[in-house]
């Protein structure tokens, strides 16, 4: 039963790192890479900046070309970042506390 549950995360891994390929492949292009590292930063200040940082933040007119390859980005890690999270910690620690074997979660 327990190599039910190792079993499905080592066909999870190929999804994954190939997921990862197509993260890298969309920050290659300079104008998503820069777009991406905008928003990210403007989370940040968002969150934890002063009332002026806030305001300083830049606006720009929708780039729909640009826009959709940042959408994809972003869509695509957050995939990413859920499903690992999900396979290295929720899973084994769900089965440590329930004392769930294999499939059964």
């Amino acid at each position: 039963a327990k190599s039910a549950s190792h079993g499905s995360l080592i066909l999870w891994i190929p999804v994954l790192l190939a997921l990862l390929g197509v993260c890298w492949a969309l920050l290659q292009q300079e104008a998503t890479h820069k777009e991406v590292s905008i928003l990210v930063t403007g989370l940040r200040i968002s969150i934890t900046g002063s009332e002026a940082q806030r305001a300083a933040l830049p606006q720009t007119t929708p780039e729909k070309e640009r826009d959709a390859f940042v959408i994809a980005f972003f869509v695509v890690a957050i995939f990413e970042v859920n499903w690992t999270l999900r396979l290295l910690v929720v899973e084994p620690l769900t089965r440590l506390f329930s004392g769930a074997q294999g499939q059964q979660l």
